[in-house]
């Protein structure tokens, strides 16, 4: 069981930090990145899932851009309503989306040939750049599309300071 929690934790913490990364490379610098990203997206999905109609889903997808003056991240939750899902963020600049897809009501008499969307519940996280004003964003929710608009900080300066040794 220790083993298994270690894997989780291990998979998730390469899953978040992999996340992050994607909002500063172009998806032609980062293909490499991103298919990583994808594959442990996946193995979190299907050691995490009660559901075996969602393996190797990564849910919801996401479509980020970078923009002069802020981000965009837009959440792909066809089907979904809005008070289903939550959007948080904490002091370590992770934005967190979850919530859960509800299944279809069936028929007793109601059979599928085949089944690929997904339903369940789910968490995405993504580790916001260091330049996101956390305290400028904005969300709407409309034709399935959850819109993320996240200022930048203006004349962010990099920071230093000279420490003392003793």
């Amino acid at each position: 069981m220790k083993s298994l929690i270690s894997k989780l934790a291990l998979v998730g913490m390469l899953s978040v930090s992999l996340n992050a990364t994607s909002l500063f490379h172009t998806t032609s610098d980062n293909d490499e990145l991103l298919k990583m990203q994808s594959y442990f997206n996946n193995i979190m999905n299907q050691m995490m899932s009660d559901n075996f109609a969602s393996m190797n889903v990564v849910y919801p997808k996401i479509d980020m851009q970078a923009k002069k003056d802020k981000y965009i991240l837009k959440f792909e939750l066809a089907g979904m309503d809005k008070n289903d899902i939550k959007l948080s963020i904490n002091d370590d600049r992770i934005l967190t989306i979850e919530g859960e897809k509800k299944t279809i009501k069936k028929d007793k008499n109601d059979s599928f040939m085949k089944q690929e969307s997904f339903y369940g519940k789910f968490k995405r996280m993504i580790v916001l750049p260091k330049d996101a004003n956390i305290d400028k964003i904005k969300s709407k929710f409309k034709n399935g599309i959850l819109e993320v608009s996240i200022d930048k900080l203006k004349n962010k300066k990099p920071f230093y300071k000279s420490l003392k040794i003793n």
